[in-house]
């Protein structure tokens, strides 16, 4: 993703209005947070706390929750969805992404191309105007009242 910076934030300032500066700005965000994450992921999965209590030891313990939904905001797609997704994947999830309808483009750079180890995996993008999305689209704005 920090290779492909100016590409993406080109994108990113067409779609979302973005400056240029911001844009290039939440790019490269976006691949640092993918960067940490990586190496979080490498991490110890058990790791000893410090107890308040004399004598007392904590072991926390990280485990995947299975699969996890994400949706971005139009506002800063490739920042959000680079930390919610990297996170994610880091602890051992599957990811079904949507993102906002009006930055279909910058979805594609991120989902189709990004990550092409995990991509239709464990990762694997929704856009809303399949069946199946519409449906889903439908029932939440029916739970919203819209």
């Amino acid at each position: 993703m920090l290779a492909r910076r100016d590409e993406l934030g080109r994108l990113l300032a067409r779609e979302v209005g973005k400056t240029l500066p911001e844009a290039l700005a939440e790019a490269t965000r976006a691949g640092q947070t993918f960067k940490l994450l990586a190496a979080d992921a490498q991490r110890a999965y058990a790791e000893p706390l410090a107890s308040a209590r004399a004598g007392v030891e904590i072991d926390m313990t990280r485990e995947p929750l299975g699969v996890v939904g994400i949706i971005a905001p139009w506002s800063a797609p490739l920042a959000i969805a680079a930390a919610k997704i990297g996170a994610a994947i880091a602890h051992g999830n599957c990811v079904v992404y949507k993102p906002a309808e009006s930055t279909p483009a910058a979805r594609g750079a991120r989902v189709d191309r990004e990550p092409r180890r995990f991509a239709g995996r464990c990762l694997q993008s929704r856009d809303g105007q399949r069946p199946a999305g519409r449906r889903a689209n439908r029932r939440s704005s029916a739970r919203r009242g819209d």
